[in-house]
Protein backbone atom coordinates (compact mmCIF):
# COMPACT_ATOMS: atom_id res chain seq x y z
CA UNK A 1 0.00 0.00 0.00
CA UNK A 2 2.70 2.48 0.67
CA UNK A 3 4.31 2.02 -2.51
CA UNK A 4 1.29 2.79 -4.61
CA UNK A 5 0.71 5.37 -2.48
CA UNK A 6 3.02 8.02 -3.97
CA UNK A 7 1.17 7.31 -7.54
CA UNK A 8 -2.94 7.62 -5.83
CA UNK A 9 -1.09 10.73 -4.69
CA UNK A 10 -0.51 11.99 -7.62
CA UNK A 11 -3.07 11.12 -9.31
CA UNK A 12 -5.48 12.78 -6.73
CA UNK A 13 -3.01 15.82 -7.86
CA UNK A 14 -3.67 15.87 -11.19
CA UNK A 15 -7.71 15.53 -10.89
CA UNK A 16 -7.16 18.75 -8.28
CA UNK A 17 -5.59 20.42 -10.59
CA UNK A 18 -8.14 19.74 -13.74
CA UNK A 19 -10.84 20.65 -11.11
CA UNK A 20 -9.69 23.57 -10.19
CA UNK A 21 -8.95 24.41 -13.78
CA UNK A 22 -12.25 23.41 -14.36
CA UNK A 23 -13.89 25.41 -11.63
CA UNK A 24 -12.13 28.87 -12.44
CA UNK A 25 -12.68 28.41 -16.26
CA UNK A 26 -16.21 27.59 -15.14
CA UNK A 27 -16.71 30.70 -13.53
CA UNK A 28 -14.59 33.05 -16.05
CA UNK A 29 -16.99 31.79 -18.49
CA UNK A 30 -19.73 33.12 -16.73
CA UNK A 31 -18.28 36.28 -16.13
CA UNK A 32 -17.70 36.73 -19.17
CA UNK A 33 -21.30 36.25 -20.27
CA UNK A 34 -22.01 39.44 -18.63
CA UNK A 35 -19.58 40.98 -21.27
CA UNK A 36 -20.71 39.50 -23.96
CA UNK A 37 -24.08 38.25 -23.84
CA UNK A 38 -25.52 35.78 -26.10
CA UNK A 39 -22.02 35.77 -28.24
CA UNK A 40 -20.28 32.05 -27.33
CA UNK A 41 -17.25 33.47 -29.67
CA UNK A 42 -16.50 36.56 -27.44
CA UNK A 43 -16.38 34.15 -24.89
CA UNK A 44 -14.27 31.93 -26.22
CA UNK A 45 -11.82 34.29 -26.79
CA UNK A 46 -12.35 35.96 -23.40
CA UNK A 47 -10.89 32.85 -21.78
CA UNK A 48 -8.00 33.03 -24.26
CA UNK A 49 -7.28 36.01 -22.54
CA UNK A 50 -7.54 34.74 -18.93
CA UNK A 51 -7.64 31.10 -18.62
CA UNK A 52 -5.71 29.64 -21.89
CA UNK A 53 -3.18 32.76 -21.08
CA UNK A 54 -2.27 32.04 -17.57
CA UNK A 55 -1.61 28.66 -18.10
CA UNK A 56 1.04 29.57 -21.19
CA UNK A 57 2.71 32.08 -19.54
CA UNK A 58 3.70 29.40 -17.29
CA UNK A 59 4.90 26.61 -19.56
CA UNK A 60 6.68 29.94 -21.88
CA UNK A 61 8.42 30.79 -17.90
CA UNK A 62 9.59 27.24 -17.39
CA UNK A 63 10.55 25.88 -20.66
CA UNK A 64 10.75 28.80 -23.40
CA UNK A 65 13.20 31.86 -22.19
CA UNK A 66 16.67 32.12 -23.53
CA UNK A 67 16.88 35.72 -21.91
CA UNK A 68 16.65 37.72 -18.66
CA UNK A 69 13.97 39.64 -20.52
CA UNK A 70 12.10 36.77 -21.34
CA UNK A 71 11.52 35.35 -18.00
CA UNK A 72 10.39 39.00 -17.02
CA UNK A 73 7.52 39.06 -19.57
CA UNK A 74 6.71 35.64 -19.43
CA UNK A 75 6.28 36.31 -15.72
CA UNK A 76 4.62 39.25 -16.19
CA UNK A 77 1.59 37.61 -18.76
CA UNK A 78 1.16 35.13 -16.09
CA UNK A 79 0.50 37.62 -13.28
CA UNK A 80 -1.95 39.11 -16.05
CA UNK A 81 -4.07 36.46 -16.99
CA UNK A 82 -4.01 34.80 -13.32
CA UNK A 83 -4.76 38.60 -11.79
CA UNK A 84 -7.67 39.12 -14.34
CA UNK A 85 -8.97 35.47 -13.76
CA UNK A 86 -9.06 36.31 -10.68
CA UNK A 87 -10.92 39.37 -11.03
CA UNK A 88 -13.62 37.68 -13.70
CA UNK A 89 -14.17 34.84 -11.39
CA UNK A 90 -14.35 37.20 -8.02
CA UNK A 91 -17.01 39.29 -10.06
CA UNK A 92 -19.02 36.24 -11.03
CA UNK A 93 -19.45 34.95 -7.89
CA UNK A 94 -19.72 38.30 -6.40
CA UNK A 95 -23.00 38.60 -8.21
CA UNK A 96 -23.89 35.47 -7.70
CA UNK A 97 -24.38 35.60 -4.34
CA UNK A 98 -25.78 39.07 -4.34
CA UNK A 99 -22.77 41.12 -2.55
CA UNK A 100 -22.60 42.80 -6.34
CA UNK A 101 -25.02 44.36 -7.84
CA UNK A 102 -25.50 42.85 -11.19
CA UNK A 103 -26.00 46.58 -13.27
CA UNK A 104 -22.97 48.10 -11.85
CA UNK A 105 -19.93 45.29 -12.96
CA UNK A 106 -20.47 45.67 -16.49
CA UNK A 107 -17.45 48.52 -16.49
CA UNK A 108 -15.24 46.61 -14.01
CA UNK A 109 -15.38 43.68 -16.61
CA UNK A 110 -15.31 45.78 -19.54
CA UNK A 111 -12.17 47.60 -18.25
CA UNK A 112 -10.25 43.98 -17.03
CA UNK A 113 -11.16 42.61 -20.80
CA UNK A 114 -9.74 45.37 -22.51
CA UNK A 115 -6.71 45.59 -20.14
CA UNK A 116 -5.95 41.73 -20.61
CA UNK A 117 -6.44 41.75 -24.13
CA UNK A 118 -4.10 44.88 -25.07
CA UNK A 119 -1.69 43.73 -21.72
CA UNK A 120 -1.15 40.26 -23.74
CA UNK A 121 -0.54 41.83 -27.27
CA UNK A 122 2.39 43.74 -25.88
CA UNK A 123 3.66 41.03 -24.51
CA UNK A 124 3.90 38.63 -27.40
CA UNK A 125 5.76 41.28 -28.89
CA UNK A 126 7.90 42.25 -26.14
CA UNK A 127 8.73 38.33 -25.06
CA UNK A 128 9.99 37.79 -29.38
CA UNK A 129 11.81 41.06 -29.31
CA UNK A 130 13.66 39.81 -26.49
CA UNK A 131 15.08 36.80 -28.00
CA UNK A 132 18.82 36.57 -28.09
CA UNK A 133 19.59 36.39 -31.66
CA UNK A 134 17.05 39.54 -32.05
CA UNK A 135 17.82 41.68 -29.59
CA UNK A 136 21.54 41.62 -30.55
CA UNK A 137 20.42 42.49 -34.25
CA UNK A 138 18.23 45.10 -32.73
CA UNK A 139 21.16 46.71 -30.55
CA UNK A 140 23.96 46.63 -33.64
CA UNK A 141 20.86 47.98 -35.75
CA UNK A 142 20.55 51.29 -33.17
CA UNK A 143 24.76 51.37 -33.41
CA UNK A 144 24.91 51.21 -37.16
CA UNK A 145 21.94 53.86 -37.14
CA UNK A 146 24.21 56.49 -34.97
CA UNK A 147 27.08 55.73 -36.87
CA UNK A 148 25.21 56.61 -39.93
CA UNK A 149 23.75 60.03 -38.18
CA UNK A 150 26.91 60.73 -37.28
CA UNK A 151 28.39 60.43 -40.61
CA UNK A 152 25.56 62.44 -42.36
CA UNK A 153 26.56 65.00 -40.04
CA UNK A 154 30.40 65.12 -41.06
CA UNK A 155 29.59 64.87 -44.82
CA UNK A 156 26.87 67.69 -44.52
CA UNK A 157 29.72 70.11 -42.58
CA UNK A 158 32.35 68.71 -45.30
CA UNK A 159 29.99 70.05 -48.14
CA UNK A 160 29.21 73.45 -46.44
CA UNK A 161 33.13 73.73 -46.39
CA UNK A 162 33.82 73.26 -49.76
CA UNK A 163 30.19 74.24 -51.04
CA UNK A 164 32.10 77.11 -53.27
CA UNK A 165 34.86 74.89 -54.93
CA UNK A 166 31.89 72.16 -55.83
CA UNK A 167 29.41 74.26 -57.37
CA UNK A 168 32.12 76.25 -59.10
CA UNK A 169 31.98 73.16 -62.46
CA UNK A 170 28.64 72.94 -62.09
CA UNK A 171 28.10 76.82 -62.75
CA UNK A 172 30.80 76.95 -65.51
CA UNK A 173 28.62 74.22 -67.05
CA UNK A 174 25.22 76.23 -66.46
CA UNK A 175 26.52 79.24 -67.66
CA UNK A 176 27.73 77.61 -71.25
CA UNK A 177 24.18 76.40 -71.66
CA UNK A 178 22.69 79.48 -71.37
CA UNK A 179 25.30 81.15 -73.41
CA UNK A 180 25.15 78.31 -75.72
CA UNK A 181 20.71 78.72 -75.95
CA UNK A 182 21.35 82.26 -76.38
CA UNK A 183 23.17 81.93 -79.45
CA UNK A 184 26.07 83.90 -77.47
CA UNK A 185 28.74 81.09 -77.87
CA UNK A 186 31.42 81.67 -80.12
CA UNK A 187 30.89 79.48 -83.14
CA UNK A 188 34.11 77.58 -83.75
CA UNK A 189 35.66 77.91 -87.87
CA UNK A 190 38.30 75.72 -89.44
CA UNK A 191 41.72 77.76 -89.88
CA UNK A 192 43.66 77.39 -93.05
CA UNK A 193 47.41 77.75 -91.77
CA UNK A 194 49.39 79.40 -94.93
CA UNK A 195 52.65 80.03 -95.22
CA UNK A 196 53.43 83.72 -95.43
CA UNK A 197 54.54 84.89 -99.52
CA UNK A 198 56.94 87.25 -100.30
CA UNK A 199 55.79 90.95 -100.91
CA UNK A 200 57.24 92.59 -104.19
CA UNK A 201 58.55 96.34 -104.29
CA UNK A 202 54.98 98.11 -104.06
CA UNK A 203 54.91 99.76 -107.49
CA UNK A 204 54.64 103.63 -107.22
CA UNK A 205 51.39 105.27 -106.18
CA UNK A 206 49.16 107.10 -108.35
CA UNK A 207 47.37 110.20 -107.90
CA UNK A 208 44.57 110.60 -106.11
CA UNK A 209 42.37 110.44 -109.43
CA UNK A 210 43.69 107.25 -110.72
CA UNK A 211 44.81 108.69 -114.40
CA UNK A 212 48.19 108.39 -116.01
CA UNK A 213 50.36 111.37 -116.84
CA UNK A 214 51.27 112.45 -120.57
CA UNK A 215 54.75 111.48 -119.53
CA UNK A 216 54.12 108.49 -118.66
CA UNK A 217 51.96 106.60 -121.56
CA UNK A 218 54.49 107.80 -123.70
CA UNK A 219 57.12 105.93 -121.99
CA UNK A 220 55.01 103.09 -122.23
CA UNK A 221 54.57 103.33 -125.54
CA UNK A 222 58.69 103.25 -126.28
CA UNK A 223 60.17 101.52 -123.28
CA UNK A 224 61.11 97.58 -123.61
CA UNK A 225 60.80 95.79 -120.28
CA UNK A 226 63.63 94.36 -119.08
CA UNK A 227 63.82 90.70 -120.38
CA UNK A 228 63.20 88.13 -117.03
CA UNK A 229 64.36 84.66 -117.19
CA UNK A 230 61.74 82.12 -116.98
CA UNK A 231 62.84 79.39 -114.57
CA UNK A 232 61.78 76.58 -117.34
CA UNK A 233 64.41 78.79 -120.14
CA UNK A 234 67.39 78.89 -118.26
CA UNK A 235 70.96 77.17 -119.76
CA UNK A 236 72.33 74.24 -117.42
CA UNK A 237 75.50 72.69 -118.83
CA UNK A 238 75.81 69.34 -119.76
CA UNK A 239 78.49 67.38 -119.60
CA UNK A 240 79.40 64.37 -122.19
CA UNK A 241 80.64 61.37 -121.72
CA UNK A 242 84.34 61.57 -123.37
CA UNK A 243 86.24 57.80 -123.34
CA UNK A 244 89.83 58.13 -122.69
CA UNK A 245 92.51 57.66 -125.65
CA UNK A 246 93.90 53.95 -125.47
CA UNK A 247 97.87 53.62 -126.36
CA UNK A 248 98.51 51.43 -129.67
CA UNK A 249 101.04 48.76 -129.35
CA UNK A 250 103.38 48.45 -132.21
CA UNK A 251 103.22 45.12 -134.05
CA UNK A 252 105.92 42.43 -134.81
CA UNK A 253 108.14 44.17 -131.60
CA UNK A 254 108.24 43.43 -128.39
CA UNK A 255 105.50 44.99 -126.47
CA UNK A 256 107.29 45.90 -123.76
CA UNK A 257 109.45 48.37 -125.95
CA UNK A 258 107.75 51.77 -127.20
CA UNK A 259 108.45 51.72 -131.16
CA UNK A 260 111.65 53.93 -131.82
CA UNK A 261 113.44 53.21 -128.60
CA UNK A 262 116.54 50.67 -127.62
CA UNK A 263 116.57 49.16 -124.79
Amino acid sequence: MQKLLPHFVKLLFYVFVLGVVAAVMFYSFQGLGKIFPDDLMGQLFGMTLFDVATIVWFFVFVSACASTMQYIFSGIGFLLGIGGTLGLVGIEVGLSSGMLAAGTMQKPLTYIFIAALVGHLLLIYAHHASEPAIAAKISLGVDKANITDQAQKEATRILTENMAQLSAPIAARLVREVMKDLDLQNTGGTVIDLPALALDDQPPAHDSAGTLGVMDFLRGLWSKPAAQPRPFEQVVPVVENVPAPVEEKPIGEDASFPSGKAA
